[in-house]
């Protein structure tokens, strides 16, 4: 009878131990599938955040092109503006030297 009692508490501990193996089992199952579904929130963060890099460097790439074209057309207008006030200074000359003549 001591066998018996002793084999059914083994069974009752084996059980016990099975029941905290499957609770224990089931919550790392949740926490798995919490993780899973953490990581794909990551994921789709960094795509997003990756998208928003591409489309910053893509605009700054547009701002470089259009400071290049606005630093050549400021300096064509001050070449053109160079040339008005040259041109100026020499009706000024020619002005003066007429209005001395008469």
């Amino acid at each position: 009878m001591f066998q018996v009692e002793k084999l059914e508490n083994e069974i009752s501990g084996f059980t016990n131990e099975i029941r905290l193996l499957q609770q224990t089992i089931q919550k790392l199952e949740k926490q798995l599938t919490t993780l899973h579904a953490h990581n794909e929130s990551l994921e789709q963060n960094e795509r997003s955040y990756q998208e928003k890099i591409n489309e910053c460097e893509t605009l700054l790439i547009t701002l470089k092109e259009t400071n290049k074209n606005s630093l050549y057309q400021l300096e064509q207008k001050k070449l053109e503006l160079n040339a008005a006030q040259s041109e100026i200074q020499t009706l000024k000359y020619e002005q003066t030297s007429t209005v001395s003549k008469v």
